[in-house]
């Protein structure tokens, strides 16, 4: 097995190829299951199929925090922070920085004075105990772009306010606080999907294709960074910085095309979370 994954990533060839081929056999798998199954089944498998497509279109943000934004970071970033020399490479740290922060923000169980405090986590409860009841999880998708989408403008917009074609530290710290809120309500949502829309029977295996869609948007992710790529002899921040924040502006754009899907898809999301949702009986 580890000769084979050396040969695979050795060979760009070839782990395109793989690609393709895991995407297609993703399709396949559903296809299949979708055709032996029975009406809720399929109705579920179809729920998994959307939000496992927007799922992916999710990874490829996700993959700049280790690509083109921390090429972003080294070449365009001033990285003092108060006399501290941030690495480049450290600035991703940012992100589960602000997943512990954000992660009480986002509790479902906060409520009453402290629920105050957390006043994100008060206005999330107490709107999810309201007449409708709590947002229905493609809802959350559709925010988790639009929030997405505000992370890449921001990259986008700093370039505005660069000197010497350097951006201020505090323009990653701001992204990465939206881009950690877009990944809780978008990725952290990702396995309640597969407990809530499929049987016990095949909760395993539709985990493990959630897991290969969000394998093969990483690696479109890797491919999109590509579009900011800096030829070898140019060294200039000032001329690298329209580079990144082209990318990141038109990155924020497909973000709201994927906020506008999203949307879209939501009445047809609860008709099938209407047949799907519920519980269901455990294999014997």
């Amino acid at each position: 097995g580890i000769v084979l994954v050396t040969f695979i990533v050795q060979n760009r060839t070839v782990a395109r190829g793989t690609v393709v081929l895991g995407f297609f056999t993703m399709l396949a798998i559903f296809g299949i299951m979708m055709r032996k199954g029975s009406e809720r089944e399929r109705k579920g498998l179809g729920a998994v199929l959307i939000l496992t497509g927007l799922g992916m279109l999710f990874f490829i943000f996700y993959q700049q925090m280790s690509t083109s934004l921390t090429l972003f970071s080294l070449r365009n970033v001033d990285l003092d922070f108060f006399g501290y020399e941030v690495p480049a490479g450290q600035v991703q740290a940012l992100n589960p920085i602000w997943v512990f922060i954000l992660v009480g923000f986002l509790a479902q169980m906060v409520d009453g004075a402290l629920g105050m405090a957390y006043g994100v986590a008060w206005l999330y409860t107490h709107l999810g105990k309201g007449k409708g009841g709590d947002f229905h999880i493609s809802s959350k998708f559709a925010m988790g772009f639009a929030v997405l989408s505000l992370a890449f403008f921001i990259y986008g917009f700093s370039g505005q306010f660069a000197s010497a074609g350097k951006v201020s530290f505090w323009w990653m710290i701001t992204g990465y606080g939206f881009l950690s809120l877009g990944e809780l309500l978008i990725s952290g949502l990702g396995l309640a999907v597969v407990a809530r829309y499929v049987g016990p029977s095949l909760r395993g295996f539709i985990m493990g294709v959630w897991f290969l869609g969000s394998g093969i948007a990483q690696y479109l992710g890797s491919w999109v960074a590509t579009f900011a790529s800096v030829p070898q002899d140019v060294t200039d921040p000032v001329a690298t910085l329209p580079l990144y924040t082209s990318l990141f502006t038109k990155l924020g754009i497909v973000a709201v095309i994927g906020t506008v899907i999203a949307a879209a898809v939501i009445p047809t999301m609860k008709r099938l979370s209407a047949v799907s949702e519920g519980p269901w009986e455990e294999s014997a």
